[in-house]
């Protein structure tokens, strides 16, 4: 099931102009803040805690349709 997902995935193609589009409905995140995050992950002090709340996570999985469907 997973296998299928990623590789749904890995298929999906957009254009410049469709990604931006998304980014500006706000489905897909900032160039700057990709960087940032990018930034972030390879620093030597880095740790998973500094991304967020284990528990606000869990509350959106168990929200998104998305997550809901995959499992």
């Amino acid at each position: 099931m997973v296998r299928a997902l990623i590789e749904r995935v890995a298929r999906v193609r957009l254009t410049w102009r469709e990604a931006m589009r998304a980014r500006r409905r706000g489905l897909l995140p900032r160039l700057s803040e990709i960087f940032k995050a990018f930034l972030r992950y390879f620093h030597p002090a880095y740790h998973p805690k500094q991304e967020g709340s284990t528990s606000q996570a869990i509350a959106y999985l168990a929200s998104s349709p998305a997550a809901r469907e995959a499992h």
